[in-house]
């Protein structure tokens, strides 16, 4: 019976782990924030791995990589597009994308790689919408 009650308190441990992050919407030209949060975890966070499958590139991409102490690696675009706002020892691995352009609408996935036990992730799914024009005409 002790072993059974050990074995499903690691199970329930297992299952709280989880990265929370939410799908957004942007209009064309403004900036997109990406949340990306770890909780319930005691595991040592060696990095966070963004990676992204959008219009212009529609194979799973990694284009960013934050570091213990938030150092930042770019990759494969975006360059000064990206911004991390998270805060990496409170395993907060969220991002801003400046500038949101229709060829950036796809799936973003947050990794944090962790040790032991290893990757956790989760996909944010990003909607840039063009911005409107109207053109008004007065009838006299």
């Amino acid at each position: 019976v002790v072993i059974l009650v050990i074995q499903l308190s690691y199970i329930l441990y297992i299952v709280c782990v989880k990265v929370i992050g939410h799908d957004t919407t942007v209009i064309y030209g403004e900036n997109a924030t990406l949340l990306c949060q770890l909780t319930e975890t005691d595991d040592d966070l060696t990095r966070i791995i963004w990676k992204k499958k959008t219009r212009e590139k529609p194979e799973e991409d990694a284009f960013f990589v934050i570091r213990q102490g938030g150092k930042t690696e770019q990759r494969n675009g975006l360059e000064d597009r990206v911004q991390f706002i998270g805060n990496f020892a409170k395993k907060n691995g969220s991002i801003q994308l400046l500038r949101m352009r229709l060829l950036d609408e796809g799936i973003y996935t947050c990794t944090f790689n962790l040790y032991p036990s290893g990757p956790l992730e989760t996909d944010i799914n990003v909607t840039v919408f063009g911005k409107m024009a109207c053109t008004c005409y007065s009838v006299s």
